[in-house]
Formats: structure tokens, sequence, C-alpha cells
């Protein structure tokens, strides 16, 4: 659902929207209702006014809820125009930016009252779950549970205490171990979790070690295939690089890899070179192998960096064969389960000691920035953050007590309004239009005389 509406919204924003703006604002409805062709030019003279800054024109759509408004932003039957669907998203836009500072303003005097976010926290949840769901699929898919984690929290921010029930260490563990959106790695979660009894007693294996095969000729494509990575990773964004990896796995491990199996194992490298023929049929025959459970076929990936893993893994040039890169992915895997094994262990060995979690978040957040960015785009653009949050926090899950440096209150509103989805980007810069600074403007308001 997040692709559809990221689909939608891209023909009534951005580049796409403007490229084709003269048709847009010529377009008609299909339609001899005279109702219908007079809302149709109310939204482009609407939308034209408030581009530059205009305010004469009324939005056709102004007051409809926030269900209705969606529902004409993310058709795209035709039923409405692409400015008519803009003009409803400039209201939606509004709309939040009245309801965002209005709860800043009771955020503030909340924790100017009592030290705390608790009801603020309690008031962003009801209006995410009152979002259409196509507008919810937006928003990072652990938002809600956050959110109610620091309802029951109930921390206290200026005795940096919990007064409320703070979350179990290994709900926490998890917690950061199924954010990544990759194939591998909710697949490695699972792995890890039916470890717990290990965790807690006798800690972890270490990784499968294996050595570097051919490697001379492997060099050379590894190296080929690390500048095709360099390029791709300057030339994306962060976005961009999350599809293209969403869309890789597909085709490498995903439904798509299965619905063409027999050709993928009936591939052959397009090469006389008899070693690069040998390892294309070593992959294949490893994961049909491992496809039963099975353990006799060596992976003729075992042994590289994860770095070099990820660019056999994302490389669509054509260098590798399907299960070649689908071998790679599971090299991946298993020094990435072997990787979580290992800190989840030592996770609760930090707690067990010191009631704490904060040198596990620091090695999270290590693992995190040593991983390739195409790999990195994968998790919640707020992930790095969120730990970095953790660790200056240095909560005591015993105590109950921060005793490092929390989050400003107005820091904590601030990333909870990042986090969710804007309609239309450029509409900020807008004076009609909603913007996150009319939010910084009465956060910073009503901050004034805190501490």
């Amino acid at each position: 659902m997040a692709d559809k509406a990221k689909t939608a919204l891209s023909q009534i924003q951005g580049d796409a929207y403007f490229a084709n703006k003269a048709k847009h604002d010529s377009e008609v409805p299909k339609t001899s209702d005279p109702e219908l062709l007079a809302r149709a030019k109310q939204a482009t003279e609407y939308v034209n006014s408030a581009a530059r800054g205009g305010t004469s024109e009324k939005n056709p759509f102004a007051g409809l809820s926030r269900e209705q408004l969606a529902n004409i932003i993310y058709d795209d039957s035709g039923t409405y125009t692409v400015n008519e669907r803009r003009a409803a998203s400039y209201e939606a836009d509004r709309q939040e930016e009245e309801w965002r500072v209005k709860v800043t303003t009771q955020a503030m005097a909340e924790y100017n009252s009592t030290g705390k976010l608790t009801n603020f926290f309690k008031s962003v949840l009801d209006h995410f779950k009152e979002l259409p769901a196509i507008e919810q699929a937006q928003y990072p898919k652990d938002y809600a549970s956050d959110l109610e984690s620091k309802i029951r929290l109930d921390f206290n921010y200026r005795t940096h205490q919990a007064e409320g029930k703070d979350e179990d260490p290994m709900s926490l563990i998890k917690a950061l171990f199924t954010q990544t959106s990759s194939t591998m790695a909710s697949t490695v979660t699972s792995a890890v979790w039916q470890t717990s009894d290990i965790l807690l007693n006798q800690g972890a294996s270490g990784s499968q070690s294996g050595g570097m095969q051919t490697i001379s000729t492997l060099a050379r494509q590894l190296a080929a295939s690390a500048s095709r990575a360099e390029e791709r990773d300057r030339t994306l964004t962060r976005s961009e690089l999350a599809d293209k990896a969403k869309s890789i796995l597909n085709q490498v491990v995903g439904d798509a890899y299965y619905a063409n199996k027999a050709r993928h194992d009936g591939e052959v490298p397009k090469t006389s070179d008899p070693e690069l023929l040998a390892r294309a049929k070593q992959a294949t025959a490893f994961v049909n192998d491992a496809a039963r459970g099975g353990s006799a076929i060596k992976n003729p990936f075992a042994g590289l960096s994860p770095e070099q893993l990820a660019n056999v893994i994302y490389d669509e040039s054509g260098t590798y064969t399907v299960n070649e890169r689908h071998a790679a992915w599971r090299e991946s895997y298993d020094q990435e389960e072997a990787w979580r094994v290992k800190v989840a262990q030592q996770a609760m060995d930090e707690y067990n000691r010191t009631g704490k979690l904060t040198n596990f978040f620091s090695e999270v957040l290590e693992h995190y920035k040593s991983l390739p960015a195409i790999e990195q785009a994968q998790y919640p653009k707020g992930y790095a953050a969120d730990l970095q949050s953790k660790i200056d926090l240095d909560f005591n899950y015993r105590t109950h007590r921060a005793e490092g440096k929390d989050k400003a209150p107005l820091s904590l509103i601030e990333t909870l309004f990042e986090q969710s989805p804007q309609q239309t980007d450029e509409l900020r810069h807008k004076n009609d239009a909603p913007d996150s600074f009319a939010t910084k403007h009465a956060l910073r308001q009503e901050s004034s005389g805190t501490g």
C-alpha cells in the first residue's frame, strides 16, 4: 500500500507533476456536468494561485474530512483531475499542520506542568489510528508500537524517572532486529528468537568460515561490482535505493525467484571460462541442496565480507547468475544471523550485570553504520537517530532511571513529526500551504521559559 501511495503522490507533486504542468492545467473532466466542470476549473485556479503565494481562490475541497480527502488524493481512476487531487492534498496538509500546531501547544503545556509528554504521545497515537490506511502505510512500520512504548514508560523528563512500565530487554532487542524491511533480516530474526535459550544461558556460536576461492577471477569481478555499486549509491536517493533493493531481492530470493526457478537453475554464464562455469554450477547445486536443508555443498561465496556479498547480490549487470546472487544472499544471511545471536547474548549479559542495554545499542549502531548503503536504505530512516537517542539516555531498566542525557521534549516532538509523510513537499515553501515551520514556531513559542 505504501508503494501505491508513493505512485499516486508522484502524479500530483514533484518533478512528474511539473513536467506535465501545462497538460494538468488544461485537463477537463470527461463530463458535461457543469458543476464538475466548474469544480475542476476552480481547482486549477486554486493550485496556481497557491503556488504564487496567493489566497484569493477558494479550495473546492476545503472542509472535507481526512478520509474524504485521501479518497480523492489517491484515486487514480480519472474521476478527479490531477489538479483536483492536488488541491485535495493542499487541504489535507493544511488540516495536518493545524492539528500539529494545536497538539504541540498542548504538549508543551503538559511538559511545563508535569515534566512529561505521555498525553502528547497518546494524542499522536490516536491521530495516527484515525488516518486512512493508505496514509498509515507511509509511516515507519513500528510507529504505533514506538508510541505505545513511550506511553507505557510514562517518562518524566525533569526527574529522569520512568513512572510507568518500561519494556523488558528482550522486547527491545527484538524490536530493533525487526525494523529492517529486507527479506534477509526478517528471516534472520525468526532464527535469532528460536535460539533464545542459548542467548540467555550459553552464548552464541561463531560465524561460519570459508576459504576464498578462485580469488584472482572473483577479485576482478568484485572490483567491477564495487565500482558499479559506488555509482549506483552516488546517483540514487535513500528512498530510491530502498525501492531498488526491494525489487532486486524479489528477483533473487522472493516470489519472482521461485516463479522462474527452472530458468535460474538452467542459467549458464556467458563465458567459456571453466572457472566461472564451475562456480555457477556450484552455486546452483548449493542453493538447491540448502533449500532441502542439506549442507553437503559448499557455498562458493563463503567467507566474503558483507560489502562484497552485497555487491554480488545487488549487481544487475549479468556478471553473476541469479543462483550465484542467491548463494551470496544465503552467505549474507548466515553472517547476519551469527552476528545477531552473538550480540543478543552480549546484550543479555550486559543487562544481567548492569540493568542496561547501552553497549548493545552502541554495537547495533556501529553494525548499521558498517552496512553498505543499499542495505542501510532498507531500515527506517530514523533508525540510527533512535539508537543514538537510546545510547544518550543510558537507561537503567532495573532502577527505571536515565543515567545519561535524555532528549529534550522539543526534540522528541520534532522527531515524531519528521517520521510522518508529507503529501506535497514543495508546498512547504508556499505562503498558503502548511509547512513544518509553523509547528517549529509553535514549539519555540511554547518552550520559552522551559529548562
